[in-house]
This record gives structure tokens, C-alpha cells and sequence, in this order.
């Protein structure tokens, strides 16, 4: 299922390099820098099984050890996500579950408003369920168990559960998620030029 996913992976590297890293006799390698799918899938190849969590990528890490009761909330969470018709799929990595989306237009944003706006993101796609999400992963700097890659302490893949297809990759934002950023950020007029980027009821440039 490496292919499946290659579409992902080409998404990020049109706005950065994939950076690889892998766990081994409980320490971290350094990271590598891969800047094509070659590079990508030969990394993976070597055991490399963590990746640097994209500009343009947002993550639902069900921090939820039950594993009937995270199912449940990943399954919630997918609904409200395909009611808007967003791209993303669900991963099971043997200790935990992940959804994996890719929005458009963060990469207009610095570090700091993106890291707010992709928890804005998380939680109104969680809804009630948002205690339950990891908001570390909300930080791009953060390394996540890849598309997969084998866990280093189970023996067993991240494997892929389901996907939800939509039109195009990158998922546009509701305009209602960029109101509610635009109250927080320390950028407004950015992310009120950004509106244009939503979904549902956004504003025209």
C-alpha cells in the first residue's frame, strides 16, 4: 500500500522535504531529509518509520487506549469530516488511531498561526471528542509514526483502515474554522485575506 499513499507525500514535498526518522534500541536516528518519492520510499525501506508532520497536514491522534471506545471516536470524527466532503484517511498503528487530512493554504501562514490554526482545525472536526485528540500533533515539528511503517515496540504495520476520496487532495477550510482563527491570531489581517480559501459561506477576494 506504499503507492496508495504516494499522492500524500507529493503533496508535502511541493511545499517542503520529507523529513525521516528511525526509532531503534530505544534511541532516535537523526533526521533525514528526503526531497523526492525515491528518497521517501527508500528511507522506508532502511526501517526509517517516523515523519516530520507536514506544513499543509493535520492529524487527529485519538489518545485513547480503549481500543473499542477510540474506534468509536475515530468513526465520529470521520463522519463530521466526510459531511464537508474532506480528503483523509484512518490509520490503526497498533497502539493507537490517526486521521490524516491535508488543508489548503497553511503554507501562507508562519509557524506559530499555523500551529493555532490546525488546532482550530482538530477540534471543530472533534467536537466533543477534542479532549481525546493529542494537540501536540497540531506542531510540525512534531514526528509521527509513518504511513505503514512498522511500530517499534508492537512488531505490527500502521496499517490503513479506511480512506475517504474526495475531489482534490488539499481540503479547503470552512470559513466559519478561519473566523473563529482569525479571533486568536496574532496575524489578523493574514487570516482574514485567507477567507477567501474557505469553504461553505466564505468571503470573495
Amino acid at each position: 500500500r506504499e503507492n496508495k499513499m504516494n499522492h500524500f507525500y507529493n503533496q508535502i514535498l511541493k511545499l517542503e522535504p520529507i523529513f525521516m526518522q528511525k526509532f531503534n534500541n530505544g534511541l532516535h536516528t537523526r533526521r533525514l531529509k528526503c526531497e523526492t518519492l525515491q528518497e521517501v520510499q527508500e528511507a522506508h525501506a532502511k526501517g526509517y518509520n517516523h515523519r516530520k508532520i507536514g506544513i499543509s497536514e493535520v492529524i487527529w491522534d485519538i489518545d485513547c487506549h480503549e481500543p473499542t471506545l477510540a474506534k468509536q471516536i475515530c468513526e465520529n470524527i470521520s463522519n463530521i469530516l466526510i459531511a464537508d466532503n474532506i480528503l483523509h484517511s484512518i490509520w490503526d498503528t497498533s497502539r493507537s488511531f490517526h486521521i490524516h487530512a491535508l488543508c489548503q493554504g497553511l503554507e501562507r501562514y508562519c509557524q506559530e498561526d499555523r500551529k493555532k490554526l490546525k488546532l482550530e482545525i482538530i477540534k471543530f472536526y472533534s467536537h466533543h471528542n477534542a479532549h481525546w485528540c493529542d494537540k501536540s500533533k497540531s506542531n510540525e515539528n512534531v514526528m509521527i509514526r509513518d504511513f505503514n511503517s512498522t511500530h517499534e515496540s508492537t512488531g505490527k504495520p500502521k496499517k490503513l483502515l479506511y480512506e475517504f476520496k474526495a475531489e482534490s487532495v488539499l481540503n479547503p477550510l470552512k470559513a466559519s474554522i478561519l473566523n473563529d482563527f482569525s479571533k486568536k491570531v496574532l496575524t489578523p489581517l493574514q487570516a482574514h485575506k485567507s477567507l477567501a480559501l474557505g469553504l461553505n459561506g466564505s468571503c470573495e477576494p
